[in-house]
């Protein structure tokens, strides 16, 4: 997904709100979160979603069927995919009567990858091609680099917003490693970074640690004592799939640093040459997260001040994409 897509949360706890307007942010979307029918539909008539998610069991009769019914009138181009806490063979059929395009359950395993799959399945899905489709590519790619100039001239614009949102940037970072020398040779080399920095000695209290606290860095020594660094890293990233890993160590040639984004690794860095390279390396990723946060403020300042103009965008943009795609 591109920067500018909207998406719709419509559920009533607001944990789940916030734990996925987390995950779609990170993955470009703008997310606009309700907790009832009625706030939906409001922001409905603000603004043009790509997709939105419905929870079934919304306080009001019928719940999140009613809303899909009314949603499906008021914004007839939004895919819908329904969230339900169990399985109800009579409440799926009645969704995807109502012209949802996926149920899915909150309590299954792996919830975040699904929800990104059942989005992106919900979005290309609702797209059509045409005999015009290459220039209607050519017209949505001129679009989106449009917007990244005007990404970069409100940079300019809101210049105050980008900086604040880079000094106020402090990574939580969990650096795992049994090599007390090695902990304490990076913590001298780190100096004054304003960086929260959290320690652990074993794989075990460290998928305990963030089982407690959301990172969004984990460098990782590759053998610790009761688990690989790899599996701890992917664990990790099963429960926050943005959640940066790092994982270094082994013996002379075949020493490497590898990352791993959404449980997966990505690339590889070999031979690994010490704290210092894994130094650059979080400090590398640490400026990429702070980058993302910066057009993240930006893009929420862009709108805020020009809703119409972000209204006609988005829209103009996703009926593109059906069409190109």
């Amino acid at each position: 997904m591109a920067a500018g897509d909207e998406l719709l949360v419509v559920d009533a706890t607001t944990a789940h709100r916030e734990g996925m307007r987390k995950l779609f942010e990170s993955q470009g979307y703008v997310v606009t979160c309700a907790g009832t029918a009625a706030e939906a539909l409001e922001a409905a008539d603000r603004a043009l979603f790509s997709v939105a998610l419905i929870e079934l069991d919304l306080a009001q009769e019928d719940g999140g069927l009613s809303l899909l019914r009314d949603l499906a009138q008021r914004s007839p181009d939004t895919a819908c995919v329904l969230l339900a806490e169990r399985p109800s063979f009579e409440a799926s059929v009645e969704a995807l009567r109502l012209g949802a395009v996926d149920v899915v359950l909150l309590r299954s395993k792996g919830l975040a990858a699904q929800l990104r799959q059942a989005v992106e399945r919900a979005s290309k899905g609702r797209r059509r091609s045409t005999p015009d489709s290459s220039f209607m590519t050519e017209v949505k790619q001129v679009l989106d680099e449009s917007f990244r100039i005007q990404l970069e001239m409100a940079r300019e614009v809101y210049g105050d917003v980008s900086i604040a949102a880079m000094e106020g940037f402090a990574p939580r970072i969990l650096v795992v490693d049994e090599d007390q020398n090695a902990l304490r040779e990076l913590g001298g080399m780190m100096g004054d970074r304003k960086w929260e920095v959290s320690v652990e000695m074993t794989g075990g209290s460290a998928l305990e640690k963030a089982g407690d606290h959301d990172f969004e860095l984990v460098a990782c020594g590759a053998e610790l004592v009761d688990l690989p660094g790899s599996m701890v890293v992917k664990t990790i990233q099963a429960r926050r799939p943005e959640t940066v890993g790092l994982v270094y160590g082994g013996a002379g040639e075949s020493s490497r640093l590898e990352r791993y984004r959404e449980g997966r690794r990505a690339d590889v860095e070999t031979p690994f040459a010490g704290m210092a390279q894994l130094l650059k390396a979080i400090a590398q990723e640490v400026d990429a997260l702070a980058t993302t946060g910066r057009d993240r403020s930006v893009i929420q300042a862009f709108r805020g001040a020009h809703p119409e103009f972000f209204r006609r965008f988005a829209e103009l943009k996703l009926r593109l994409e059906r069409v190109a795609d």
